[in-house]
């Protein structure tokens, strides 16, 4: 497996746009990608074509004049058309991720083992959840914990995750708003101005 060092410029994630919330068209344009308010999207990591981009800070990757944002990853994951899942029974998701097949749902490297679930919330149509995963990672340097959050985009189910870096682990105040933020950048370049 393939390792990314986080550590200042070294993170050796690449591609961003100057702009502090660059944009990343997935499937034809058909999907936009962005991350919090500071975060650029790596063109290098990111996979469009899979329906997977990765987010870290602007000033991290390079780019100059950028404001200083909390350390952390965010990715997003989008499924194909007709993949949407979450609104249908948003409370029987929430209810799997908290039972006892949820560690397997959530492990990175497919051992439940290593899952531990703390917190399974549902927001609306919208189901988001705060564990720790002791699974190597393919990020070196990241914290345990992660939050993520399911939800349907259109006819497409996505998954937004937020990582922070063992240096500076974030709290899990810290990890919630910068997950939140991530979700509403994504829903707020996939909505039309004219609703």
């Amino acid at each position: 497996m393939t390792r990314i060092v986080f550590a200042g410029a070294a993170l050796a994630l690449a591609g961003c746009s100057g702009l502090p919330a660059a944009q990343l068209a997935m499937f034809d344009g058909d999907v936009v990608t962005v991350g919090p308010n500071g975060y650029c999207a790596d063109a290098v990591a990111s996979r469009p074509d899979k329906g997977f981009a990765i987010f870290a800070p602007c000033a991290t990757l390079g780019v100059k004049d950028t404001a200083a944002v909390v350390n952390a990853i965010t990715t997003v994951q989008v499924g194909e058309s007709g993949s949407a899942i979450v609104q249908s029974d948003p409370a029987e998701l929430a209810a799997v991720l908290a039972g006892a097949f949820g560690p397997s749902i959530l492990a990175r490297g497919g051992d439940a083992e290593t899952v531990t679930v703390t917190t399974v919330q549902q927001n609306g149509a919208r189901v988001s959840v705060y564990f720790t995963d002791s699974a190597a990672t393919v990020i070196e340097s990241m914290q345990n914990a992660e939050w993520r959050s399911f939800f349907d985009l259109n006819d497409r189910l996505v998954t937004v995750s937020v990582r922070g870096i063992d240096a500076a682990p974030l709290s899990e105040r810290d990890g919630v708003v910068l997950l939140e933020q991530a979700v509403a950048a994504l829903i707020a370049a996939n909505t039309s101005a004219d609703g």
